[in-house]
């Protein structure tokens, strides 16, 4: 069995625990992580790698913690995830913020100042965002807005 391979069995067997474990169903998950149903099928059985915006995005639907999240992201291959990924996630309009970060124009102090704000964000996001998860109601939203409620 390749190293590929291998990986992505392993990594398919742990999204379908953190999946159980959340009691979450197959089609619930992916509609929260907006993806179909199918492809996180054939993810969980390793026959399909995630991107890392799909990994994100799936993290995020089952409410796994930080931590683990990070390796996740490290046994798919990914690079470390930058802590204000989740506001991206959650709005791709402030990837244009997070990238002027990384521009020459601005002054290091005010830098600093931006990203130290956009930090504090980015975690109460991911405090909710894992709120909700937990209590199942970032679902019943999901499926509202798709009408894909089961």
């Amino acid at each position: 069995m390749s190293q590929t391979i291998a990986t992505s069995a392993a990594l398919g067997r742990a999204m379908r625990d953190y999946r159980q474990r959340a009691g979450l169903s197959l089609l619930r998950t992916a509609t929260a992580a907006g993806i179909h149903h199918t492809y996180l099928s054939r993810l969980e059985h390793g026959r399909r790698h995630p991107s890392a915006a799909t990994l994100d995005r799936l993290v995020v639907a089952l409410g796994v913690p930080a931590r683990e999240a990070e390796e996740l992201r490290a046994l798919a291959g990914h690079p470390p995830r930058d802590p204000l990924t989740p506001l991206v996630v959650i709005d791709p309009a402030l990837a244009d913020v997070v990238r002027g970060l990384s521009r020459g124009d601005l002054r290091p102090e005010a830098r600093a100042a931006i990203r130290a704000g956009l930090l504090g964000l980015a975690q109460l996001v991911t405090t909710v965002l894992l709120a909700l998860a937990a209590t199942g109601y970032l679902d019943d939203l999901v499926g509202a807005t798709t009408g894909l409620v089961s």
